[in-house]
């Protein structure tokens, strides 16, 4: 993370493309940085092949796509509680038949507080 965000204001930095997700933390106190690109393109990358692993790494997954969902509370709640986070593998549950739409279920992989 060469960019100087902290020294921006920013405290938590969103990005896509990479088709995994990947929360890592500045170990000096830089911020939180979040890859999330497990949108729905069928194709997923390998994290075995993403050999190094950006020190601060703490979740990285590639299993199935999902969403990622965060909850910053407004500020005139006094700014004391932290934003909240979730990501959810989603996938297709078993057939539901013929004529019903796909139903999907969704698994909590990452859970945080920034």
């Amino acid at each position: 993370m060469d960019w100087p965000f902290r020294a921006w204001g920013a405290h938590v930095v969103l990005a896509g493309h990479q088709h995994v997700y990947e929360r890592i933390v500045d170990p000096q106190g830089g911020g939180t940085y979040i890859v999330n690109g497990l949108g729905g393109h069928p194709w997923i990358y390998d994290v075995h092949r993403c050999r190094d692993v950006e020190t601060g790494s703490e979740v990285r997954f590639n299993k199935a796509h999902g969403a990622l969902l965060v909850h910053v509370p407004p500020a005139e709640a006094g700014g004391s509680k932290p934003a909240r986070g979730c990501f959810f593998s989603v996938s297709e549950a078993a057939d539901a038949g013929v004529d019903a739409p796909p139903a999907l279920q969704a698994s909590v992989v990452d859970d945080f507080a920034i």
